[in-house]
């Protein structure tokens, strides 16, 4: 009995002692457990400040990168902004320059103060008009014209006081001779297949050469000349000193073959023009041959002989219109100076090439004098 309660006891003890072992064990694995709570807890803070950390440094990084690519981007900008004021600014000058001299384009007509114009007129076929064309491109340039003539001359006209007026007489009819380098200065102004063979043949073209007779309706020469007055009277607007017609016609010179001439002159007259014209002589310097004309400066399909009477068919008409208006009896009497010359010369001519066609050397000479009309 007392061994039976003795094992009893050990019994019962065992299992206390173990609770006590099992409890003690229970608080060092809790104080573990709460040790490696700790430690964990602490690692995980690190972790997060760790983190808080290198998510600030890269923040910071992404913020000086792209503050840095902002700065590329605001210097471009400022680059590209001053480059395009300069541009803008060249642009603005270049504008203000073309502007300017389109002004003056526009307000003196085709040319400019110092600058003269030439009138040029086309006649009869494309040979004569090549040979015009020649003659202009000669006045433009810098060499100018040779002294000498290419072939006899077959256009001067009588000179002296006792003689009726030709044109031109150095009075009624003014003659221009180009100044050394003037071909610098001069514009042109063309009208009809002169304009093609200056285009063509010369490569002359705008601002330089202004065509008179563009496609489209057509321009007769009346109309070309009173074009060539509208731009005259723009420039005597802009020189509002020069009251003279005659002073401020004297920057137009009409050209054209000599026995178109006188026509010319009357058109250009009723217009109000009063243009110069070259020395009859200069068309003697001119290579008619070169272009497939005779030595009167006509193709070979044109005679001269019937198409200088149509000359002066056309300006005895043109006298006859005026005649037949009232209104126009005062500019009749104007021009009665001018007509008289021009048909003086006409006449001259006409007898000048019967006398060439028939006969030779001296004797042409002496059938010229014949054709020289007497006050």
């Amino acid at each position: 009995h007392g061994r039976s309660a003795l094992h009893a006891m050990i019994l019962t003890a065992v299992p206390v002692e173990d609770e006590n072992q099992a409890g003690d064990g229970s608080d060092e694995d809790a104080f573990e457990e709460e040790l490696g709570g700790q430690s964990r807890k602490r690692r995980l803070g690190s972790l997060r400040v760790g983190k808080k950390v290198t998510s600030t440094a890269r923040m910071l990084a992404v913020h000086e990168g792209e503050r840095s690519r902002l700065c590329q981007i605001v210097a471009a900008i400022l680059i590209i902004g001053c480059l395009l004021g300069v541009a803008i600014l060249a642009s603005l000058v270049l504008l203000h320059r073309y502007a300017a001299e389109n002004d003056v384009d526009i307000t003196h007509g085709i040319y400019g103060d110092e600058g003269t114009l030439l009138a040029v007129f086309s006649y009869t076929a494309a040979p004569t008009n090549a040979a015009l064309a020649w003659l202009v491109m000669k006045l433009l340039s810098k060499e100018g014209l040779s002294s000498k003539a290419s072939d006899a001359n077959y256009f001067d006209l009588p000179r002296g006081t006792s003689l009726q007026s030709f044109i031109p007489d150095g009075r009624i009819v003014k003659v221009w001779r180009p100044a050394q380098k003037s071909g610098l200065r001069l514009k042109v102004a063309a009208h009809g297949g002169v304009t093609a063979a200056l285009q063509r043949l010369h490569n002359l073209g705008p601002p330089r050469l202004l065509d008179l007779a563009p496609p489209g309706p057509p321009r007769l020469e009346a109309d070309a000349f009173l074009q060539i007055r509208k731009m005259d009277a723009k420039r005597q607007r802009q020189h509002s000193s020069q009251k003279s017609s005659d002073s401020s016609s004297s920057n137009v010179v009409l050209i054209s073959h000599p026995h178109h001439l006188p026509y010319l002159l009357a058109l250009a007259w009723h217009s109000g023009l009063r243009p110069l014209v070259l020395d009859p002589a200069i068309y003697s310097r001119v290579p008619w041959s070169q272009f497939g004309c005779d030595m009167f400066g006509y193709a070979k399909s044109v005679q001269a002989g019937p198409a200088l009477n149509g000359e002066m068919l056309h300006l005895n008409d043109y006298q006859h219109k005026l005649l037949q208006r009232d209104d126009h009896a005062e500019q009749l009497s104007a021009l009665g100076p001018l007509l008289a010359a021009a048909n003086s010369t006409l006449r001259f001519y006409r007898c000048a090439i019967a006398a060439n066609m028939s006969k030779t050397g001296t004797e042409v000479e002496a059938r010229v004098r014949t054709c020289i009309p007497k006050l």
